[in-house]
């Protein structure tokens, strides 16, 4: 029976590789279901750049400036 609806859990590291746009999560381009990531996911992200083994840009879409 097909899934309609899939979910993935993503692993730190795949979130980061998806996000950083890395050549090693080619698999998740024509992924068409919700992908999730963990809690947990979010402080390991937060210990790595705390640590400086991984530098976070900040992401601004939509913002408006008011005068």
């Amino acid at each position: 029976m097909p899934i309609n609806n899939p979910s993935v859990l993503l692993d730190t590291h795949a979130w980061v590789w998806a996000v950083a746009g890395d050549t090693r999560a080619e698999r998740l381009k024509g992924f068409s279901g919700r992908c999730a990531v963990s809690v947990i996911s979010i402080w390991e992200i937060g210990m790595l750049e705390a640590k400086g083994r991984l530098e976070l840009q900040p992401v601004v879409s939509g913002a408006k400036r008011t005068p």
